[in-house]
């Protein structure tokens, strides 16, 4: 089989004009950034958003991307247990989400606060990585599959016979097992009596010996 390669990957990097923006305590500071071109890249890998911001309260923010095309990804969850002061430095978000989308339009970053301070976005970018050709598509195609019908006569017949030839196994089964059980039970009687013999042997000696001793005793 001849492999083929995938193409060469790009790197487009696009920077947000929003700087210095208030996100509102129990509250959303939603931003929208136009994409008009990113040489190189046509459908998308992977993308990230790059965000700098501070927060009193790092845990309570919640942070959500949303492509062109609709597609929602959860960039930051709430982190009950995050009481962090430091906020992010251009930490990069990453979302795969997107694969094989286009980069082109409107990407809208939304930031949820669930707390009870002011937190500050401080700027954001998008790095697109991806393509310039589509995605290579499984070239395989499924076997075919081989459909037969018959008539429904035909195929109740074969239920009963089988079903026949089933019950017919089984009653065979049945007197293999019958007759291994009388064969048991003839080897269980042959056995018990030769322990009764022995038994009757052995006492029998017994009480010979004890005769001959008592002869013995009164002799002297």
């Amino acid at each position: 089989r001849t492999w083929q390669t995938v193409p060469e990957q790009h790197k487009c990097e696009v920077s947000a004009p929003h700087i210095n923006k208030g996100i509102p305590p129990k509250g959303t500071l939603s931003l929208k950034l136009n994409v008009k071109e990113c040489t190189g890249v046509n459908y998308l890998e992977h993308v990230q958003a790059k965000v700098t911001l501070m927060s009193q309260r790092r845990g309570d923010l919640q942070i959500m991307l949303t492509s062109p095309s609709g597609t929602r990804s959860t960039l930051l969850a709430r982190r009950p247990h995050d009481i962090s002061r430091a906020g992010f430095d251009s930490w990069p978000f990453m979302s795969v989400h997107t694969w094989g989308e286009q980069p082109f339009g409107v990407w809208q970053l939304d930031i949820h606060n669930e707390g009870r301070y002011l937190g500050q976005l401080i700027d954001w970018h998008m790095i697109f990585y991806g393509t310039d050709l589509p995605p290579q598509t499984s070239s395989l195609t499924p076997a075919p599959v081989r459909v037969t019908t018959q008539k429904s006569s035909d195929r109740w017949t074969d239920v009963k016979s089988v079903d026949r030839t089933k019950t017919s196994d089984f009653r065979d089964h049945m007197l293999d097992i019958s007759g291994c059980q009388r064969a048991s039970e003839t080897c269980l009687g042959w056995c018990l009596l030769v322990i009764l013999l022995c038994t009757l042997y052995r006492n029998l000696a017994i009480s010979s010996d004890q005769n001959s001793t008592r002869n013995n005793v009164v002799t002297s």
